[in-house]
């Protein structure tokens, strides 16, 4: 799968070129604090973009959060890619939030055995 990378206003859009599925993110930076917002699935060939972002926010920012409200589907190689740069937060003493986490998100991470491993913020997710 072949992703292509293109910016509208605060939205990097990660588009699938093959099945034409596509990743909005939206991006917000103030006072040394950064805020991305995906929307739809969070796909391993996603990952690279994703960690080339948190990478540069990490050089930039002092904090960072994830929300995770508007994900339907993360990829195990885009959470351990998170964990990776969960690490250079760390590292540079600065702070990774993921809020917004949804049961099914959380799950994820609790599969692979990380739901201790970052600071997360869960949503109450209401069933009728």
């Amino acid at each position: 799968m072949s992703i292509t990378r293109k910016i509208e206003g605060d939205f990097l859009i990660l588009q699938d070129t093959e099945g034409g599925e596509s990743t909005r993110i939206r991006e917000t930076i103030a006072d040394g604090r950064a805020r991305l917002e995906p929307e739809g699935r969070l796909a391993q060939e996603m990952a690279q973009d994703l960690e080339d972002e948190l990478t540069s926010m990490a050089l930039m920012c002092s904090h960072v959060t994830i929300d995770m409200t508007g994900v339907k589907y993360i990829s195990s190689s885009v959470i351990y890619m998170i964990l990776k740069i969960q690490h250079i937060f760390e590292d540079k003493d600065k702070t990774l939030l993921i809020s917004g986490v949804s049961d099914s998100i959380w799950t994820r991470f609790q599969d692979l055995g990380l739901q201790d491993s970052f600071e997360m913020e869960r949503i109450q997710e209401f069933t009728q």
